[in-house]
């Protein structure tokens, strides 16, 4: 049997791609409430595209998704008016946001920033929003077709809130072993509270930890609770259990955000 040397060009080009891949889904997380939704629903709307086709496209000049008002709001349960609104206002923030990660070399590091898209349009007297993802971060995006399809959006639609959104994003990540742990400081960064709350943990449990539980619980299809470790008398950790909700009752109505 005949072994292929892999050269170590080829090694960092797959770290790369590796921390290019990660980069793009920290990125995701860390996105406005709108913004998610509009992601959400653009690459909800390439379902019926095969993964084939969509490579096939990216390589040639990246790929382009659309996204209707009509869908947006029904996804959401909004006016359409003010479904338009907010995918114009995510379309605009989109478009300034970057995505930057760390090219290891023998040299040392390059720092890549690159915008999640190189162009977006909305047409006022059609109903509708378009996001171009280039060569380069499409095959990256696309890997994030697993956390943002048809599925996900129907269980995800209620959550009217950007800390109830990346509580549930954090969950199902952990979805195989229904516990998530995490220490207090690396919540606060991974939900990006503001200072007053890092300085008072029952901030945090009033205006994120317990609203976001009551709301995924209502909500999307898991049931979740939690709970605390401290260190003394300063809460340092915390746990959460989840379970499948074997109802999967999915709230019909969702507060206009």
């Amino acid at each position: 049997m005949q072994l292929t040397k892999i050269t170590d060009t080829e090694e960092v080009q797959t770290e790369n791609n590796v921390t290019m891949t990660n980069a793009v889904a920290r990125a995701s997380h860390e996105l406005k409430l709108g913004e998610k939704r509009l992601i959400c629903s653009a690459l909800a709307s390439l379902d019926s595209i095969s993964n084939r086709k969509l490579v096939d496209a990216h390589l040639k000049m990246g790929f382009d998704a659309r996204v209707t008002a009509q869908d947006y709001a029904k996804h959401f349960n909004l006016d359409i008016t003010v479904a338009y609104k907010q995918m114009k206002e995510a379309c605009d923030l989109l478009f300034e946001r970057h995505i930057r990660y760390e090219e290891k070399t023998r040299k040392g590091k390059i720092i890549h920033k690159i915008r999640w898209v190189s162009s977006s349009k909305y047409a006022d007297g059609e109903g509708w929003v378009q996001l171009r993802f280039t060569q380069e971060v499409a095959p990256h995006v696309l890997g994030l077709r697993t956390n943002f399809t048809t599925y996900k959006l129907k269980h995800a639609a209620g959550l009217d809130t950007t800390y109830a959104w990346k509580l549930y994003e954090l969950l199902v990540s952990w979805r195989t072993t229904g516990i998530y742990r995490v220490t207090i400081e690396e919540f606060h960064k991974a939900m990006e509270t503001p200072e007053s709350f890092r300085k008072n943990f029952k901030d945090l449990r009033i205006n994120v930890i317990e609203p976001s539980i009551k709301c995924i619980n209502a909500r999307t299809d898991l049931v979740v609770q939690y709970s605390i470790t401290k260190h003394v008398r300063k809460v340092v950790g915390l746990e959460f259990r989840f379970i499948q909700n074997p109802q999967e009752k999915i709230t019909a109505s969702a507060p206009h955000a």
